[in-house]
């Protein structure tokens, strides 16, 4: 079976928990049984760490755009393009981080039409794909904007808002790497709620630096509201203090 490549191309793509975080502990490792499914045009993967990641299903293809859903909240977006023999000049990506989550969330394909395949992430992201280009249609909470066009100078052409109800972090896009690298850990990112209000803060601020890897400080919803509360305290904080469970 195939798997997309790249995942071995980007390790620091790969986020965790940290430990170092006290403000809450993280939580205990999640395994799922590895699946992989084609539908059309369309491949869904399950790995073993419940990461959920929709793609084409020609990685052979020289320019595509895959999705890649994690347990803690967030939605990695990459781009592969032909443009430079170097990966560090023909990838690229942008992370965004969605709230509220949801915990032990079985990441699955919960829905299929003739022409669409509705997934649900391992943080309860729910979203539609198309079974025809292998793209994202809708992700729910959220308005979404995807350019048809495979490329690396529209930011991976894939722009996702907060509506009522919801926040989202956005690390920015990061040729060859994450916005949230470790040579940009003093560079911003952005927080948004659904009411229109952002936030900008380092990105130390939102990830501890382990080893040199990146890890996610807030491993639950109360612990990322309190720091709203002392960061953005103008930014809505009332969807991750009342869980959507």
């Amino acid at each position: 079976m195939k798997k997309s490549p790249h995942l071995a191309l980007l390790p620091a793509l790969f986020i965790g928990i940290s430990s170092g975080f006290s403000a809450a502990p993280p939580p205990e490792p999640r395994f799922c049984a590895y699946t992989q499914t084609d539908y059309d045009a369309l491949q869904v993967t399950v790995n073993d760490n419940c990461m959920l990641s929709v793609g084409t299903s020609d990685f052979a293809a020289p320019r595509y755009r895959s999705y890649d859903f994690y347990p803690e909240g967030s939605l990695l977006v990459f781009v592969s393009t032909d443009d430079d023999p170097r990966l560090s000049r023909s990838t690229g990506s942008r992370v965004y981080f969605t709230a509220p989550r949801k915990v032990d969330v079985e990441p699955a394909v919960i829905g299929e039409t003739g022409e669409t395949v509705t997934v649900q992430g391992p943080a309860g992201q729910i979203a539609v794909f198309s079974k025809l280009t292998a793209q994202l249609i809708s992700l729910e909470g959220y308005s979404v904007t995807v350019a048809p066009e495979i490329l690396l100078t529209n930011r991976v052409g894939v722009e996702v808002k907060p509506n009522s109800g919801r926040l989202l972090i956005d690390t920015d896009f990061k040729l060859g790497g994450t916005g949230y690298d470790p040579n940009r850990r003093d560079k911003p990112s952005f927080i948004r709620d659904g009411q229109g209000k952002s936030c900008t803060v380092k990105n130390l601020d939102l990830f501890v630096y382990v080893d040199g890897e990146p890890d996610f400080k807030f491993p639950d919803d109360a612990s990322l509201a309190e720091f709203l509360k002392q960061k953005c305290p103008a930014l809505d904080r009332s969807p991750v203090e009342v869980s959507l469970d």
